[in-house]
């Protein structure tokens, strides 16, 4: 028997060859799709990578700001205390020539 020839089978393998035809073309279609999506995702891990090293560099940054905030914070605290002691022996000289007075005027006073 020939089923080369028969109507049946010609429809048969038109159909599948349609149908072939059509899986093939959703086969390039989804190849397509997941080669875009590759090339995001690739992208949107290039641009991550990026953002995670400015991150770092913010981070330095402020660590160094920081840094010099605290010494400028140290600084003043020391021109602070400088002050104060200057203060302090500027009082006690105007109290030592207070006393000095005292006695002079005690002295004259008991002449």
């Amino acid at each position: 028997m020939d089923c080369e020839g028969s109507p049946d089978y010609k429809a048969l393998y038109f159909e599948a060859k349609a149908e072939l035809d059509r899986e093939r073309e959703r086969t390039r279609k989804a190849e397509e799709r997941a080669d875009m999506c590759l090339k995001v995702a690739s992208g949107a891990q290039e641009r991550e990578k990026e953002t995670q090293e400015e991150l770092h560099e913010a981070r330095e940054k402020i660590h160094k700001a920081r840094q010099k905030m605290y010494e400028a914070i140290g600084r003043e605290f020391d021109a602070h205390r400088e002050c104060q002691e200057a203060q302090t022996r500027e009082f006690d000289a105007w109290w030592r020539s207070q006393e000095a007075r005292d006695r002079n005027y005690a002295r004259k006073n008991s002449e």
